[in-house]
């Protein structure tokens, strides 16, 4: 599947970038472009996890450059995770950007923004998959996996990412159009968090609880203390039911 044909911008290749992220949120290049590395040397996570960012993965992200605000712009990770959801067979999400496979992670989701005086000026959305990792170290090896370790033979990253990037588009339209609300029902469907006894961990405080939703903006709503909280992706880590922290 060729990548140029499922976006409108341009494709960017580097064998080597500190991260795509920081490339796509200073690059001179229009939207819906997409930056692809080779391998990162500072690959990251969330809340600043450091993400292994070898020759075997896909390290990619998606610049876009929005019109005009959408209230549901931090749901896009969400939308995110169902697009790779999709490509990546048997695989659920771990809100809010984690994609599993029996219970190991074997992708990630970043999304970032700059803004200029309070207007949302662009955005990357960083996606990293283990793709041909052949193992992990001890650290990691109970955690994460990768499709080659799941699939038993070498994959083809630009089949691979071009799938990714036409279910992307195809959902990101969708929800400019409707909002998260339009793709809820799927993030749900594919969800490795609602309905689980979770741990929940804010201001270093860990506390057991209950996931029961997730809003139309993204957040979890979980029953914790027997009183019903609402839960920020960007202030929260949820952890405790996939067997890695």
């Amino acid at each position: 599947m060729k990548i140029k044909n499922q976006i409108e911008g341009e494709v960017l290749y580097f064998n080597e970038v500190d991260s795509t992220n920081k490339v796509a949120l200073t690059i001179d290049a229009p939207d819906k472009s997409v930056i692809i590395a080779k391998t990162q040397t500072s690959g990251r996570g969330r809340l600043g996890r450091i993400w292994n960012s070898g020759g075997d993965g896909i390290y990619i992200t998606i610049l876009l450059k929005p019109k005009e605000f959408n209230e549901h712009f931090s749901c896009l990770t969400l939308l995110t995770g169902i697009a790779v959801a999709r490509v990546i067979e048997d695989s659920l999400i771990k809100w809010p950007n984690d994609i599993v496979v029996n219970g190991k992670k074997v992708s990630g989701i970043l999304v970032e923004g700059t803004f200029n005086g309070g207007d949302l000026t662009r955005i990357a959305v960083g996606i990293g998959i283990n793709v041909n990792d052949k193992s992990f170290s001890n650290e990691l090896k109970d955690k994460a996996t990768s499709l080659f370790i799941i699939k038993g033979k070498k994959q083809n990253k630009e089949e691979i990412i071009g799938k990714v990037l036409k279910e992307f588009f195809g959902l990101y339209e969708v929800f400019l159009k409707d909002g998260f609300p339009a793709i809820k029902k799927e993030y749900v469907e594919k969800s490795a968090t609602l309905g689980r006894e979770v741990l929940i961990i804010k201001d270093n405080e860990k506390k057991l609880g209950n996931v029961i939703d997730i809003t139309e903006n993204g957040e979890l709503i979980a029953k914790i203390d027997d009183k019903i909280e609402i839960l920020n992706s960007g202030e929260v880590s949820v952890r405790g039911l996939l067997g890695y922290n």
